[in-house]
């Protein structure tokens, strides 16, 4: 199933204009080289948008919304996006650490070179999302649904999958060193010769 792209002009106007506000509302425009002027901020909507080196590190946005948006050398560390509605989102070239999207929806999604190390998605639900030569050690994904959630070229060490169902995920084509998953829910997971031999480690497994 194809990952659908956002759809934006190809001539938007230029802003350096990153005011938070309450039900702020950002659509329309190319933001450049800004830092949001807020800690908290409830209802924002950001809609056929790109954000290019903007600063958004540690803002909670609650009740957020996000639909047809490019984010290009952002800096989103600590953002919290609980319970945030994405569709046709791209993160390219952005550092993540700890931005914390559980319960969010995600829908046509791209995760491109992102520094994901110790992100949230717990009880998150994915559907065509795509994660792409993204560091996400100690990532969290927990009790997750979805549908077409892909990794390639991942560094998927120390990340919980626990209470996740497995039987769909491919990870053959990233690497990990350990993982947390539930013992009945792994069954399925696609995984090269390597990896095999470090669950079954795991489990205690000795081959000879």
């Amino acid at each position: 199933m194809a990952i659908l792209n956002p759809k934006i002009s190809a001539d938007l106007p230029v802003s350096n204009d990153l005011i938070l506000a309450e039900e702020a509302y950002f659509d329309g425009h190319h933001y450049k080289d800004s830092k949001a002027d807020r800690s908290f901020c409830e209802r924002v909507c950001f809609r056929q948008s790109i954000f290019t080196n903007c600063d958004f590190s540690g803002v909670d946005f609650a009740s957020f919304e996000c639909l047809d948006v490019v984010f290009n050398h952002c800096d989103l560390s600590n953002v919290v996006w609980l319970s945030g509605v994405f569709h046709r989102v791209e993160f390219n070239n952005c550092r993540m650490t700890g931005a914390n999207f559980a319960e969010s929806v995600l829908h046509n999604y791209v995760f491109n070179n992102a520094l994901l190390n110790y992100s949230s998605f717990n009880f998150a639900k994915f559907k065509n999302v795509l994660f792409q030569e993204s560091p996400m050690q100690d990532s969290e994904f927990t009790e997750v649904t979805y549908t077409n959630l892909q990794f390639q070229s991942c560094e998927l060490t120390a990340s919980n999958w626990a209470q996740t169902p497995m039987n769909q995920l491919d990870f053959s084509n990233s690497t990990f060193e350990h993982l947390t998953y539930s013992l009945e829910r792994i069954k399925g997971l696609k995984v090269n010769p390597s990896q095999a031999l470090t669950l079954a480690t795991s489990l205690g497994i000795r081959i000879v």
